[in-house]
């Protein structure tokens, strides 16, 4: 189970160095990403420009948010799976944050993939 949960982790950072996307929102250097590993869905986001105070829930669940060591832009959330949260479902996810510009908060619908890119499963 940890195997698993360190291997989604470590997709999140290829996630957060990956060349830059087009992104849906100004904010944001790549679009969220949230996919589903052992027990937990993770979120992937990665902004723009620093940020600070970041706050993610996905489904209405609170999560614990980590900043990608080396990065002032990239951060991770695990949010528990437990009650019926599977892949392959749209989430509402909110996210907010504290930026150069000041406070922001975005309101958007993810979809739960299977796994991260690069991952097994």
């Amino acid at each position: 189970m940890r195997a698993s949960f360190a291997a989604g982790l470590l997709a999140l950072v290829a996630l957060a160095v990956a060349g830059p996307a087009a992104a849906r929102d100004r904010d944001f250097t790549h679009p969220p990403f949230a996919a589903r590993t052992s027990g937990h869905v993770g979120v992937s986001v990665t902004f723009r420009h620093a940020a600070r105070h970041v706050r993610i829930s996905l489904g209405g669940r609170g999560s614990r948010v980590e900043r990608i060591p080396g990065t002032r832009t990239a951060f991770y959330a695990v949010v528990s799976a437990s009650g019926g949260m599977r892949a392959g479902q749209m989430r509402t996810a909110t996210l907010s944050w504290s930026g150069p510009s000041g406070p922001r908060s975005h309101t958007m619908r993810l979809y739960v993939h299977r796994r991260f890119p690069g991952g097994r499963g």
